[in-house]
């Protein structure tokens, strides 16, 4: 009995680790995920290049860095979406998902609701860096921050934000859009895991 009791332990042991991400992506990993998203999104060149520009300012910026020491990225993330409203702003997208050590190139649903104004409709091309994650299972789900962001044309004024949800991650979000927008309050995005 006692020897059944010792074989069972660690196999149980075993499989629980193996739920767990191993690993996370490293600053100069998490580009090239963002551009092979992309491509598989079959997004247009020009788009792509832009959002790229946008995550290699974000990486070097102080704030970016800070929260990198201490949460690692265990996920990178990319969707496009359409968006229109007046004074409340819906958002409705699907994107691409990988897990550093695990799930690749997995589908995500996302949705949002925030306080302001679209002129003309819009569309949203952005890309997520997901901190702190623990196991796949614990993403997804409503996802709430603060944004302020203006854009005009085929450009956004806005260097990023963090979304909070309750499973002690967080994403950080680099979006560049077109159309016309405002926006200015509390943002939540929900998203659903397509697998």
């Amino acid at each position: 009995m006692k020897i059944k009791n010792r074989v069972v332990f660690p196999v149980f042991l075993f499989l629980a680790v193996t739920l767990a991400l191993a690993g996370s992506y490293k600053p100069s990993e998490i580009v090239p995920e963002v551009k092979s998203l992309a491509q598989k999104m079959e997004w247009a060149p020009d788009k792509t290049a832009e959002l790229v520009q946008k995550v290699e300012a974000a990486l070097k910026s102080e704030e970016l860095k800070g929260e990198l020491e201490k949460s690692p990225v265990k996920a990178v993330m990319v969707y496009s979406s359409a968006e229109g409203g007046l004074v409340v702003k819906f958002m409705k997208g699907q994107g691409l998902i990988s897990f550093k050590g695990g799930r690749q190139q997995a589908t995500i649903y996302l949705k949002s609701v925030s306080a302001g104004a679209i002129v003309g409709g819009g569309a949203q091309w952005a890309a997520g860096l997901v901190l702190g994650l623990n196991s796949e299972e614990d993403f997804g789900g409503d996802y709430r921050g603060v944004t302020k962001s203006a854009a005009a044309g085929d450009t956004i004024k806005s260097d990023g934000i963090f979304l909070e949800g309750g499973k002690e991650h967080k994403i950080f979000l680099v979006s560049t859009v077109r159309g016309v927008s405002a926006e200015a309050g509390k943002t939540k995005l929900t998203i659903t895991r397509g697998w």
